[in-house]
This record gives C-alpha cells, structure tokens and sequence, in this order.
C-alpha cells in the first residue's frame, strides 16, 4: 500500500455535521472523573460552534481551574465526531 493522496486523506476526515451534533448532543459526561459546572458548560460552548462553519476557537480558564481535564473529557466526548476538527490547547 502506498501514499494517500490529498483527497483521499480529506476523505478519511469528512463527518456527516449533523448526524456528529447529534450525537454530542446525546452523548453521557461520564469519563470516570466529575467535571465542575463551568468544565461542561465550556463544553458544550465548544460543541455547539464545531457545529457551525466558525474553525477557530479559544477556550480561555484562569490557573488551576481544571483545562487538561476539560481537554481531556472534549477528546473523549468528541472522538470520531470531531475528527474533522484540529482542537488545539496552550496555557
């Protein structure tokens, strides 16, 4: 096998938007782990623009309230309905 093409490494990203929104919207905050009011709001802040045309996003949280467990339960949360996603965390 060899090297894919653009297209065909665009294809493998594609998401069906409204069937992955649905799902998000279904989809249990359970990871093991209790996230704070704010974390799942933020969330679902995030969430609902992947669903609109907007790329770029900053999820700002001040020192010590709880960002890689936020980027953690969106990776979990967000699996293949993201994938067409580049979600991208810095302090």
């Amino acid at each position: 096998m060899g090297w894919f093409t653009p297209d065909e490494l665009a294809s493998l990203l594609e998401v069906e938007k409204e069937k992955a929104q649905a799902a998000l919207e279904t989809r249990r905050f359970d990871f093991g782990f209790q996230l704070r009011p704010y974390q799942k709001e933020a969330i679902q802040a995030v969430e609902k623009t992947l669903g609109t045309e907007k790329r770029e996003m900053l999820v700002a949280m001040a020192t010590g309230t709880g960002k890689t467990k936020l980027a953690i339960a969106m990776l979990y949360r967000g699996g293949r309905e993201i994938s067409d996603q580049l979600l991208s965390f810095s302090d």
